[in-house]
Parts: structure tokens; C-alpha cells; sequence
């Protein structure tokens, strides 16, 4: 399944050539917002002007740039989603062609892309239905998700995890006592891209994390 960034006419989006794994991966940067911290993080171009990432990356961003090929852009999130712990971020300049998602068995190989260690080999040891908190949040939900036997860093999350040139997931986590990493799985990265309506975010001091505009 391939997914067309919305506001984006198909005709335009056919116009960008295919694109490779490691051509989608970017690092971002944020500013704290309030009393936030600023953050590092990664993403992954999935179409044009379009850059997904986790959500805690940049929930508490007062301002957020977007660093491809060694330029660095502005960027805005035009939707967050924090059940998911995934957002989807406006940056004018960036194009990839429609990014194609897959699903992964337990056991399939993998390989996680963009992240600030580079890219690093990965097997699925487990599909998961995971429990979690939201981001910046008392509430909790369920995530579908894969447990991988490696360990990423920081500046890691919201990288891509790729089979082939296929997107699997988006990583975002590690657990305290041993080496492994989740990663929210294609399904849920799915719905987010096809949520809708986009609405342009911006740092609320007061709550120290970003919130629509004209809420």
C-alpha cells in the first residue's frame, strides 16, 4: 500500500521518482517550548512536504528543523497523535515519492534507517499489542507494535524501520533491562497518515507543548 501526502494532487506526487530508504531519512531538532526540553530526533520523509516522526520528539518543540542532505529547514507539525506516539510535520522542500508500507512476521529481518548511529541491522522477535502511556499524558492505550533485538540511542527515535524499500514502522522506545527496541507497527502509521484533517501546530508556553492553532 503507498500513501500520497494530503494537499498534494496526485499528478504532482507521480512527478517525484522513487525513493530510496535512506534518501527518506532525516534528523530533527527542536527548541524547548515553555519548560520543555529542546529534543533530537529522527524521521522519515513519506511523500512530498511530508516528514513522520515520533511524537514525543516534538510535542514539547517551540521551534523544529528538519536537517536532509545536510540542509537544515524549518518545519511545523500538522498533526500529532499521542495514543500513537507518531506526528506528521509540514517541511516545505522535501520531497520523497509516496511512501509504500508493509508488515513484518516474527523472525523477518529488518533494518532501522536514519538513525544518528546509522543504519542498524534488526530482526523482529515479536509482534505486539502494547499497553502504553500516551505521550505527555495520564492516559493510556493500546499500540500495535514490534519488540526488535537491538538497542537504539539517543537521537534515534522516530526513525524508520524498513524492509526493502518498504516501511515497516517508526521506532520509539527502549525497555530499561535489556537490549531491544519497540516500534510502532505499519497499521498504526497508516491510520495517522490517513487521519486528516492537517491543522498547523505551535508551541502554548503555558503547557509547555504544542497545540492546533486556533484551538
Amino acid at each position: 500500500m503507498a500513501w500520497l501526502a494530503a494537499g498534494c494532487s496526485p499528478g504532482g506526487a507521480g512527478d517525484v521518482p522513487g525513493t530510496a530508504p535512506t534518501e527518506r531519512s532525516v534528523t530533527i531538532e527542536t527548541t524547548g517550548c515553555g519548560h520543555a526540553s529542546a529534543t533530537t530526533g529522527s524521521g522519515v520523509i513519506v511523500g512530498v512536504e511530508r516528514v513522520l516522526t515520533a511524537a514525543h520528539v516534538v510535542v514539547g518543540a517551540d521551534q523544529l528543523r528538519v536537517s536532509t542532505g545536510g540542509t537544515a529547514v524549518p518545519g511545523q507539525v500538522v498533526l500529532l497523535d499521542r495514543s500513537r506516539d507518531l506526528a506528521l510535520l509540514h517541511v516545505a522542500g522535501v520531497s520523497a515519492s509516496p511512501v509504500e508500507l508493509t508488515q513484518l512476521a516474527r523472525g523477518e529481518p529488518a533494518e532501522v534507517l536514519g538513525a544518528a548511529t546509522g543504519p542498524i541491522p534488526a530482526t523482529v522477535t515479536r509482534r505486539l499489542q502494547m499497553t502504553v502511556d500516551d505521550v505527555r499524558s495520564t492516559e493510556r492505550s493500546r499500540r500495535a507494535g514490534y519488540e526488535l533485538d537491538v538497542r537504539i540511542d539517543g537521537g534515534d527515535s522516530g526513525a524508520g524501520l524498513f524492509a526493502g524499500d518498504r516501511l515497516a514502522g517508526i521506532v520509539f522506545a527502549v525497555p530499561a533491562q535489556r537490549d531491544a527496541t519497540f516500534a510502532v507497527r505499519a497499521d498504526e502509521v497508516e491510520a495517522v497518515l490517513e487521519a486528516g484533517p492537517e491543522r498547523p501546530h505551535a508551541c502554548d508556553p503555558g503547557g509547555s507543548m504544542v497545540v492546533p492553532v486556533g484551538r
